[in-house]
């Protein structure tokens, strides 16, 4: 498991280290197939690794039947990307640039 900061999420939310709970629909009871949505932003910089895995578990207080329903594992393939930005100097000591025939010639000195 990896330790991300998370930067926010809802307010019904609270985070410590890894783990997020939240105290979804004010204790009401739940229907079938209710969806809800938990937005949560993480500061990928702390990212390591080329996955993150999401865990997320629903609770009650009161007595499941089917308890194994309850779990949900995903996990999110991470890639790098990185933003190059190239500067150049141009110092007439280091370098002559000749054109000839309709190219250029770099010679160093």
């Amino acid at each position: 498991s990896q330790n991300v900061k998370i930067l926010k999420m809802n307010g019904y939310c609270e985070s410590t280290d890894v783990i997020m709970t939240c105290n979804i629909n004010n204790g009401r009871a739940l229907r079938n197939n209710t969806v809800i949505v938990v937005n949560v932003t993480l500061d990928g910089t702390t990212l390591i690794g080329d996955q993150l895995v999401i865990t997320a578990q629903l609770s009650s207080s009161g007595k499941e039947i089917e308890d194994a329903d309850n779990r949900h594992t995903h996990a999110i393939e991470l890639k790098r990307f990185s933003e190059v930005d190239v500067r150049g100097l141009y110092n007439p000591s280091y370098f002559d640039i000749d054109k000839q025939d309709g190219t250029s010639v770099i010679k160093s000195k």
